[in-house]
């Protein structure tokens, strides 16, 4: 091993070296997506992410009324 390490971090890199090469193919792609498959993995994705920003607004929302809530009330009469 060329790196000088020692303890665990030394064990777990002997372990994971590799001996010979490997016998089976490299991994294998799936195939492609067909036309409807595909459409409905990008509206999946799209509904997902729209869901996201919605509570993120939803989150700023709250935040931005309770942060104008909290000042007028630490102003003086």
């Amino acid at each position: 091993m060329a790196c000088p390490s020692n303890g665990t971090y030394r064990r777990f890199m002997e372990e994971s070296m590799l001996m010979s090469p490997s016998e089976g193919a490299p991994c294998t792609l799936p195939p492609p997506f067909d036309p409807p498959s595909l459409q409905a993995f990008s509206e999946k994705k799209a509904h997902s992410t729209w869901q996201v920003e919605m509570m993120e607004n939803e989150y700023w929302q709250k935040v931005n009324k309770d942060n104008d809530k909290n000042k007028n009330m630490s102003k003086p009469l």
